[in-house]
């Protein structure tokens, strides 16, 4: 939400930001199918712990975009984790816990999500407007993001019991 703001505070101008703005989109876009195929190769749980460190790298691209080329940088890198973010999630639940009960798990967990997922921007908008610039939020959601990746580090998957054969 963000983005072209911040890139805009960095000494970019409007233009340029809303360039960014387009590559990440464009990025997006385009690795959608390819993030979803590098998923089926790969242990979910890696693929999340990539991501979070693909986040903790954007964040960090992004706090040192004063030039075009970074931001574009930030831009393509931001797509392609987004995407990996989206083909992510949506495994995570089943990966874990299997698929007989992931509609109640996300009925469960989305509310939750509905609730923390826009504290995020506002709380970026509040201490970008109290500090003049957004380095603190950032700082903050860097650290989210290495959180994030820990937590998945050492959390373990639950061992999935399996059904006994009838007879």
């Amino acid at each position: 939400l963000h983005m072209a703001v911040s890139i805009q505070d960095r000494g970019i101008d409007f233009a340029h930001a809303v360039y960014v703005v387009s590559i990440f989109a464009a990025t997006s876009a385009i690795l959608v199918f390819p993030a979803g195929l590098l998923m089926e190769r790969m242990k979910v749980r890696t693929g999340i712990m990539m991501v979070g460190l693909s986040f903790f790298v954007c964040v960090l691209v992004l706090m040192r975009a004063a030039t075009f080329p970074i931001a574009v940088l930030f831009g393509i890198i931001f797509g392609a984790t987004s995407e990996l973010w989206t083909v992510t999630q949506r495994l995570i639940f089943p990966d874990y816990f299997g698929r007989r009960h992931v509609g109640s798990i996300r009925g469960f967990t989305e509310p939750f999500m509905g609730v923390i997922a826009p504290l995020g921007p506002l709380l970026a908008g509040i201490l970008r407007d109290a500090t003049g610039n957004y380095d603190l939020i950032f700082s903050i959601f860097a650290g989210v993001f290495l959180l994030m990746f820990s937590a998945i580090y050492l959390g373990r998957p639950p061992k999935l019991k399996t059904p006994h054969a009838a007879g």
